[in-house]
């Protein structure tokens, strides 16, 4: 079965460095997604902003967001762990 889904998330307090260093590390999830899913990344002016929509089996979107929120957590770790040493 197929639903109709539209999901986002935004993190605040990020430099546009780092916010733009979110976009270009999840670009690379963009390809090979399920037929009718669509994520878009953009930079806004706190942070950065993630959205997942289409039209598609839930079990295909509850893994593909699962795997972004993953790697998103993993970079928030990063960049924590550089700010605390400069």
């Amino acid at each position: 079965m197929r639903v109709k889904v539209k999901a986002e998330f935004t993190i605040h307090g990020l430099s546009k460095r780092e916010a733009g260093s979110f976009v270009r590390s999840l670009e690379p999830d963009n390809v090979g997604l399920p037929e009718g899913m669509r994520i878009s990344l953009n930079c806004t002016r706190k942070g950065f902003k993630c959205m997942l929509e289409g039209e598609l089996r839930l079990s295909s979107f509850i893994r593909t967001w699962n795997d972004l929120i993953t790697s998103i957590k993993l970079l928030k770790d990063l960049i924590t762990i550089i700010r605390d040493q400069e």
